[in-house]
């Protein structure tokens, strides 16, 4: 089998390609305009990139110093079992001297995908004071994706003037 030396150079090109076009895509997920910044530091079993994903309407922060919210998650077995998940936000910057503290129950028989739901819930609850409208669409406390206005982070109901928020 004779191999066409062109051919093997352009597999390698594309394969080489690949972790560009990625770190593109995530390059335009970390700089949304006006995007509140958060650093998350995650001191449990928790799945990093899921909440990236799924509360993608914030900046991330590589360094606590450049964010003004850091995100702190630690939790703590229950007596049933399950896990006390603890969601500090502690505000800097503009909101230094603000500090709220979010917590979400896991049972023992949860799956890793209801836990992640349910952390992820309480994140976009505990956003809620620190949100100014700067992601265009954002879930709501609950989950459910939205197109939202500037400083809510809940459904605008179309009969109403004020956002309402069903927990």
């Amino acid at each position: 089998m004779i191999r066409h030396p062109l051919g093997s150079v352009l597999i390698i090109m594309a394969v080489c390609a690949l972790p560009v076009i990625a770190q593109e895509d995530t390059l335009a997920i970390a700089t949304r305009e006006g995007a509140l910044k958060v650093f998350l530091d995650c001191q449990t079993r928790c799945d990093e990139d899921y909440i990236r994903r799924e509360v993608g309407f914030v900046n991330y922060m590589l360094e606590r110093q450049e964010a003004t919210l850091y995100i702190l998650i630690t939790a703590q077995r229950t007596g049933a079992g399950g896990r006390k998940i603890t969601i500090n936000m502690i505000g800097q910057g503009p909101f230094t001297g603000r500090a709220d503290t979010v917590n979400t129950v896991t049972l023992a028989d949860d799956t890793d995908d209801l836990e992640r739901t349910k952390m992820v819930a309480a994140i976009n609850l505990g956003l809620v004071p620190y949100d100014h409208g700067g992601g265009a669409d954002r879930p709501s406390a609950d989950g459910r994706r939205h197109q939202a206005r500037a400083g809510s982070l809940c459904p605008q109901h179309p009969s109403s003037e004020v956002p309402q928020c069903q927990l």
